[in-house]
């Protein structure tokens, strides 16, 4: 993944900006690295969802059980 997210990187600084990393914003490369990361993570993520909503097995973090309750605290927090 950290290969194909450096060699994608300039080219969506450079669909941002219009011009190369070199001469882009900080805003424009952060817009870029942005993009490069989702189109790095974008296919693994949809086969993930699939993979969730095909309910197979073993896919789910958590036991299929109505019992699990998220912890959580009923009083106000202390400010030291």
């Amino acid at each position: 993944m950290t290969q194909k997210l450096v060699t994608s990187a300039p080219a969506q600084v450079r669909a941002v900006s219009g011009r190369p990393e070199t001469a882009a914003t900080l805003m424009e490369v952060w817009q870029g690295l942005s993009a490069a990361v989702v189109d790095t993570i974008a296919d693994d993520w949809y086969a993930t969802e699939q993979k969730y909503s095909a309910g197979a097995p073993g896919a789910l973090l958590l036991p299929p059980s109505s019992s699990w309750v998220a912890p959580c605290s009923t009083t106000s927090p202390t400010w030291g």
